[in-house]
C-alpha cells in the first residue's frame, strides 16, 4: 500500500509556505505524516465551545491514507442483495446481505410514521465507552435498504447512492441520468453503459472521466468530444480513433491526420479486423510516445481528477471545491469559507466539517459522522437527516438536541455533551472517526476494498470483518452457461433469445446475464457482448485510472522538479502545466 513520502509533504510545505509544526507516526501503518500550521488552525477553529469552555479537537493519530480507509469501510456502494423487509416481510433489494442480523426496512416503510427511531433511545452510561454505547444503538435501530431518494427514482430499483434516475440499472453514486447501466458517478447523462465518472455525456461506452461527450467508446479523459474511439486525453475533438493528447482535431487515427473519406475507410477496416484487446495495446503504445500534463499544481491545488476548484490540497475526484484538504469524491463545496477536511463523499454545499463520509446537501459543522444530509451541528451520528445539535444519534429525522436518540432540553443537551466529551477524552475516543469495529459491512463489501485492497487473511490480521457468504446465482448442472468464444461477437443480428442465456465470466467464473436495454445498445453501435462480469469490468476501469498517489519528479521539458501523480516508472514525457500548455498551443 502506498503512503505519501516525507519529501512530498515537505515539498508542499515549502511551496505553500505552510510550516510543518509536528511530525506524527500513524498508529496503524507506522508511516510518518505532518501536521501543518494550517491543520492546527483548522482543528482549533472547529473545536466546540460549551459554557465558555473549549474542548479541543486533537490532531489525528492516523495518516491521511488510513483515515480515508477507515471512513470508506462504512460505505457499501455496489454490493446488492435480496432479503426480506423486517417490517412487511416483502422481498427487497438491499445493501445488507440476508445473513446480517440488523432490521432492514424498505424505502416506503423506512420513511413512514409507522415507527419512531426515538423509541430506541438510551441514556448515557459513563461506565462504558462511547463506542460500546453507540455500537449498541447503531445495531438496534432499523436500516434503510438502499441510500436513494426514492421519490425521484423511476424504474431504477437496482441502484444505490443515487437521485433522480430513470430506467437505470446497476448504477451507483449517480444522479440526474436516464437509460444508464453498469456505471459509477454518472451525472446528467443519457444512454451511457459501463462508464466511470462521466458528466453531461450521451451514448458513451467504456468511458472514464469524460465531460460533455457524445458517442465515444473505449475512451478516457475526454472533454467536449464526440464520435471518438480508443482514445485518451482529447479536447474538442471529433472523429478520432486511437488518439492521445489532441486538441481541436478531426478525422485523426493514431494521431495522424486523414481526409474524411480515408478516415472512414481505415477505421472500418480496423474495427472489423482488429480485436478490442489489440486496439487497447496500440493505444497504450501510442501513450508511451506522447506527453501528459502533471495534473497537480494550479490555483493552489494538490490533486488529481479535480476540476473547477481552488485551494484544494491532497484532494482527489471532485468538482467545484474551495478550501478543502484530504477530501475525496465530493463536489459542489464552493463557498469561500468552506473549510472541509477529511470528507469522503458526497458534498453539495457542505462547509466547516471534518472526518465524515457520505455527508452533504447544505450541511455544516458535521464531525465524525456517516450518512448525513441537510443537517448542522452534528457529532458522531449515523443516518440522520434534517437534524441539528445531535450527538451519538442514529436514524433521526427533523430532530434537535438529542443524545443517543433521547430528547433533551437545550441546556441539558449542552451540559451532557460537555460531560460526554470529557468522558471520551479520558477513554481516548474524542477527535477520532468511528472505530472500524462499528462498520455494518464486511471489509470486502466496502469501498475500502476498492482503494485499499486486502486479502481475507490480511483483513483478519487487522481485525476487520469479512463477508464470507456469497449470494451469486448457482447455475444448475443441466444448464450450460456461455463463456469465452461461445459468447456471440455479432450483436447486430442477435435475437432476444440471448436474454434467456446465462453467461460465465472468463475471469471470475461468476454468472451474469444481459438485459434488454443493454442488448439494444450493443445492437445500435455494433458492440460485442461482454465476456466479463459487471464487477470485473468495473474493477478493470478502476485500474486504468491513476492511483491516488503523489510523487516528486522532473518535468521532461524544463527539468524543474514538480509534484506529479506519475512515479519514475512511467516512461511517458511528463510536462509541468506551463510546458504542457505551450506544447498544446504548438500542436494546434
Amino acid at each position: 500500500m502506498y503512503y505519501t513520502s516525507k519529501n512530498v509533504y515537505t515539498y508542499i510545505s515549502t511551496l505553500k509556505k505552510d510550516p510543518i509544526v509536528e511530525w506524527k507516526t500513524c498508529k496503524i501503518s507506522g508511516s510518518e505524516f505532518p501536521i501543518y500550521a494550517s491543520d492546527k488552525v483548522f482543528y482549533d477553529k472547529i473545536s466546540p465551545v460549551i459554557w465558555w469552555v473549549t474542548y479541543s479537537i486533537p490532531s489525528p493519530t492516523l495518516c491521511p491514507e488510513e483515515r480515508q480507509r477507515r471512513r470508506l469501510m462504512f460505505r457499501n456502494e455496489s454490493n446488492l442483495y435480496k432479503r426480506k423487509c423486517s417490517a412487511t416481510g416483502e422481498h427487497i433489494i438491499s445493501i445488507y446481505s440476508p445473513d446480517k442480523p440488523y432490521k432492514v426496512y424498505n424505502q416506503e416503510y423506512r420513511w413512514s410514521k409507522k415507527w419512531d427511531p426515538m423509541d430506541y433511545g438510551q441514556t448515557i452510561d459513563f461506565s462504558k465507552t462511547f463506542t460500546d454505547q453507540f455500537g449498541a444503538l447503531l445495531f438496534r435501530v432499523p436500516k434503510y435498504a438502499l441510500s436513494v431518494v426514492k421519490k425521484t427514482m423511476e424504474n431504477s430499483d437496482y441502484t444505490n447512492q443515487g437521485t433522480s434516475l430513470k430506467n437505470c440499472y446497476f448504477l451507483f453514486n449517480s444522479n440526474w441520468s436516464t437509460q444508464c447501466c453498469y456505471g459509477k458517478w454518472i451525472e446528467n447523462s443519457t444512454t451511457c453503459f459501463d462508464c466511470l465518472k462521466v458528466y453531461n455525456c450521451s451514448s458513451c461506452f467504456e468511458a472514464i472521466f469524460c465531460h460533455n461527450c457524445d458517442s465515444c467508446f473505449y475512451v478516457q479523459d475526454l472533454n467536449n468530444s464526440s464520435f471518438c474511439w480508443y482514445s485518451k486525453k482529447l479536447q474538442n475533438c471529433t472523429y478520432c480513433f486511437g488518439c492521445n493528447g489532441l486538441v481541436d482535431k478531426k478525422y485523426c487515427i493514431f494521431n495522424k491526420q486523414y481526409t474524411k473519406g480515408d478516415y472512414l475507410k481505415k477505421i472500418k477496416n480496423l474495427i472489423t479486423t482488429t480485436s478490442c484487446e489489440s486496439l487497447y495495446e496500440l493505444v497504450n503504445n501510442l501513450c508511451l510516445d506522447s506527453v501528459s500534463c502533471e495534473h497537480i499544481w494550479s490555483q493552489w491545488l494538490v490533486w488529481n481528477y479535480l476540476s473547477d476548484s481552488k485551494n484544494a490540497l491532497f484532494c482527489f475526484d471532485g468538482e467545484r471545491l474551495s478550501t478543502a484538504k484530504y477530501c475525496t469524491d465530493i463536489k459542489d463545496a464552493p463557498q469561500s469559507n468552506t473549510n472541509i477536511f477529511d470528507i469522503s463523499y458526497f458534498g453539495h454545499h457542505i462547509s466547516s466539517s471534518y472526518e465524515c463520509t457520505s455527508v452533504g446537501n447544505d450541511s455544516s459543522n458535521v464531525f465524525f459522522s456517516h450518512q448525513i444530509r441537510s443537517s448542522h451541528d452534528i457529532r458522531y451520528c449515523d443516518s440522520c437527516h434534517w437534524c441539528s445539535y445531535c450527538f451519538g444519534c442514529v436514524g433521526l429525522c427533523n430532530a434537535s438536541y438529542c443524545i443517543f436518540n433521547v430528547q433533551y432540553s437545550k441546556d441539558d443537551y449542552y451540559t451532557l455533551v460537555a460531560k460526554l466529551i470529557l468522558h471520551m477524552q479520558f477513554t481516548g475516543e474524542w477527535g477520532e472517526f468511528f472505530s472500524s469495529s462499528l462498520s455494518l459491512f464486511g471489509y470486502n463489501e466496502t469501498l475500502a476494498q476498492n482503494y485499499f485492497p486486502l486479502s481475507r487473511q490480511d483483513a483478519w490480521i487487522k481485525k476487520y470483518s469479512w463477508q464470507d457468504i456469497t449470494y451469486d446465482v448457482v447455475i444448475p448442472e443441466w444448464i450450460h452457461g456461455l463463456q469465452g468464444d461461445e459468447i456471440p461477437i455479432d450483436s447486430v443480428n442477435l435475437t432476444d433469445d440471448i436474454l434467456k442465456k446465462i453467461f460465465v465470466c472468463e475471469i471470475s467464473w461468476r454468472p451474469f446475464t444481459i438485459i434488454k436495454q443493454e442488448l439494444d445498445f450493443y445492437r445500435t453501435y455494433a458492440l460485442p457482448l461482454p465476456r466479463k462480469h459487471p464487477d470485473v469490468r468495473h474493477q478493470e476501469r478502476m485500474k486504468k485510472r491513476l492511483p491516488r498517489e503523489l510523487y516528486i519528479r522532473k518535468c521532461s521539458k524544463c527539468k524543474n522538479e514538480k509534484l506529479s501523480v506519475y512515479n519514475q516508472q512511467y516512461v511517458w514525457n511528463i510536462f509541468c502545466n506551463q510546458c504542457y500548455n505551450k506544447f498544446v498551443l504548438s500542436c494546434k
